[in-house]
């Protein structure tokens, strides 16, 4: 080999090499496009999952709220049927009385 061949073919290693990193550096920018894409999704992700998470416990809270009222309502008309019996009782007794006399 003479040396314009030589050089000839140091050229186009040269040439590879600069293509080499051309194509490496539009590779690194994809992927790091690509993982600021995935670090968007995981943080939207981790961003509905603590929405759902709360939304769990505000549900979880009313459900509470709502049998304490349930229970609350159970016990007044519980309280109410027992003054009605008790009302009905004493209207009785006072027919019963008047019948007598």
């Amino acid at each position: 080999m003479n040396s314009d061949e030589l050089y000839e073919q140091l050229l186009s290693i040269d040439k590879e090499i600069k293509q080499t990193e051309k194509r490496l550096e539009e590779e690194t920018k994809d992927l790091e496009r690509r993982e600021i894409e995935w670090k968007q999704k995981v943080d939207e992700y981790k961003q509905k999952e603590e929405k759902r998470k709360l939304e769990l416990k505000q549900t979880e809270e009313r459900e509470i709220e709502l049998k304490n009222e349930i229970e609350t309502v159970t016990n007044e008309i519980q309280r109410m049927e027992n003054e009605l019996e008790e009302l009905l009782r004493n209207v009785q007794e006072k027919i019963e009385n008047v019948e007598k006399d």
